[in-house]
């Protein structure tokens, strides 16, 4: 079973971990509005929440190193207790939160 979840996290969000980041290329079926799952990934307990038109990731307090989250083109550096928003679509790019 946790086969089967990890298969359909890595296929929708495109989620992969590299060794300067974690990199998403999300591609949502259009039948699924929303996804959001949790994910560990060094030392940083992240809430990944995945729409359309945003991809946002949202790191629990706490004293980790920062990490990159790579989101197509898109690089942002986050802390501890920080949120990330990554425009997808034709939405225009932001500053990193």
């Amino acid at each position: 079973m946790a086969g089967t979840i990890d298969v359909v996290l890595r296929c929708t969000t495109g989620m992969r971990a590299e060794s300067a980041a974690l990199r998403f290329d999300p591609m949502l079926p259009p039948q699924v509005k929303k996804l959001s799952f949790s994910v560990h990934f060094r030392g940083h307990r992240l809430a990944v929440a995945l729409t359309g038109d945003w991809l946002r990731i949202s790191s629990r307090r706490g004293d980790p190193s920062p990490i990159l989250i790579a989101v197509r083109d898109q690089i942002r550096e986050v802390r501890p207790g920080m949120r990330a928003e990554f425009p997808l679509g034709d939405t225009p790019a932001i500053s990193p939160v």
